[in-house]
């Protein structure tokens, strides 16, 4: 098979497979790193100058910000995992994550000395949430149609009829008909 033929779909999934497994390994090293008193240190500055974060910081503590981001961080993975089966989870990491780089992403406006960066900046790490951030919509995915999130239905057991349905004027379905509404299957065509 030619590298040129294949098929776009399946290039497709296996795209979004490695954003979701990048998105995993990227939050999950970062949040658990998040616990410990170097992760917190490293974030100081970035926490310390946005406005997102400086009141946390004074209720907090550096180390209860940067546990509560670990906390968050974390959350995403988890609901990253669920994501590949349960659309309700990938809604809410897909959600999660989105914010998250954003909120990271807005440091570039609060955190960083322009006059000092360069292509050695401290805070160059942040371009990264870039990629991060746009892995996150591509994983975005609409509810399905039909996917009743509250209600819990054995698979075997029928649908529920619909109670706001009017079936006393409906026409019988159960006998095939063709366009012109003929019984099909009868002798006379009727």
């Amino acid at each position: 098979m030619d590298v040129w033929e294949l098929d776009g779909a399946r290039v497709r999934q296996a795209g979004l497979a490695v954003a979701r497994l990048g998105l995993v390994v990227n939050l999950g090293w970062n949040g658990l790193a998040k616990f410990t008193a170097g992760e917190a240190r490293s974030i100081a500055p970035l926490v310390g100058e946005s406005p997102l974060f400086t009141w946390a910081l004074g209720s907090l503590g550096l180390r209860g910000v940067s546990d509560i981001i670990g906390v968050v961080e974390l959350a995403a993975v988890a609901l990253l995992l669920l994501g590949v089966r349960l659309w309700w989870a990938n809604a809410a990491a897909t959600a999660l994550c989105a914010g998250t780089f954003l909120i990271t992403l807005s440091f570039f406006a609060t955190s960083v000395d322009w006059s000092k960066a360069g292509w050695n900046a401290p805070d160059a790490f942040l371009l990264k949430d870039i990629v991060l951030l746009g892995a996150s919509i591509a994983l975005w995915r609409p509810k399905p149609s039909g996917a009743q999130p509250h209600a819990r239905r054995e698979p075997s057991s029928p649908p529920a009829p619909d109670i706001l349905e009017d079936t006393s004027s409906a026409p019988d379905r159960s006998t095939p008909q063709s366009a012109a509404g003929h019984t099909m299957g009868s002798p006379s065509g009727n």
